[in-house]
């Protein structure tokens, strides 16, 4: 995915997200591409544009200028469900439907492959029972999903994220209602899935994830990129403390418990 010059504003329109959110986000204009594979964590402070990002990428948000590609195609050009076999997003806030089970929730992630048959193939039923055993939801499968809490919701949104088994998984804010187990859980399989080729863009308030996993980190305030690169290049004592605008220090091994790597 590539972003060319790329400018857009964002009007908060319910109450959830007044309270979490600036009413208005405004972002660039930036220049971003994505690479095959690569595995991007985008930081800052809140109302610096992240979400706004995501959306931009996603279509679901226009552009005022610039314009968002995918494969040398703007996105712009492209109907819905072309985009839901290119892009996947677990957005921060997401509403689960009830009345449904888990299994089926999450195999719901193969409906832009099913054009209006929403018949199941041996295919999709393959890529499901694996996306149910990588969201670790083997267990819950046969549960409703309004009897689950709300870190185990979240863990069926991206079940149903990686069955969409789309080139490109967009993540905002994917350790939110996560225990230190499962958040384990997910970037071990992010990885792997970066490692099979895909590429991945999660928000993180969580420096020490976008440190510990990130091949590349964007640092974004008040809509434009601040610096992005290698986390060594861009997560420095001096740009962190000019874009959060609090002192910061870079901590040593000791003084910050990170997960544990999972392929050591």
């Amino acid at each position: 995915m590539t972003l060319r010059a790329v400018s857009a504003i964002y009007v908060a329109s319910d109450t959830a997200e007044l309270r979490t959110a600036a009413p208005t986000s405004t972002l660039g204009p930036l220049d971003l591409s994505i690479e095959r594979g690569e595995m991007v964590a985008v930081v800052g402070p809140n109302g610096a544009g992240k979400t706004t990002l995501l959306r931009v990428m996603t279509g679901t948000l226009k552009t005022r200028k610039g314009a968002v590609e995918i494969d040398g195609t703007d996105v712009a050009l492209l109907r819905r469900e072309a985009i839901a076999r290119l892009v996947a997003v677990v957005a921060q806030r997401e509403e689960i439907p009830s009345g449904y089970r888990v299994r089926e929730v999450v195999a719901m992630g193969r409906a832009p492959y099913q054009r209006g048959a929403l018949r199941m193939s041996e295919e999709d039923s393959r890529i499901v029972g694996e996306a149910l055993e990588r969201a670790g939801l083997g267990e819950l499968q046969d549960r409703r999903v309004e009897e689950l809490s709300g870190g185990e919701q979240k863990r069926v949104s991206i079940g149903r994220a990686l069955a969409q088994d789309t080139p490109l998984l967009l993540l905002d804010e994917p350790s939110a209602a996560l225990d230190v187990k499962e958040v384990g859980r997910l970037f071990r399989v992010l990885r792997e899935e970066a490692a099979r080729g895909r590429s991945l863009v999660f928000v993180t308030h969580d420096l020490h994830l976008a440190a510990q996993y990130a091949h590349r980190v964007v640092l974004l305030c008040k809509g434009q990129i601040v610096a992005q690169g290698a986390p060594a290049e861009v997560m420095t004592e001096d740009l962190l403390t000019r874009t959060f605008g609090v002192a910061m220090r870079q901590p040593t091994e000791h003084e910050r418990f990170f997960l544990a790597d999972l392929e050591d």
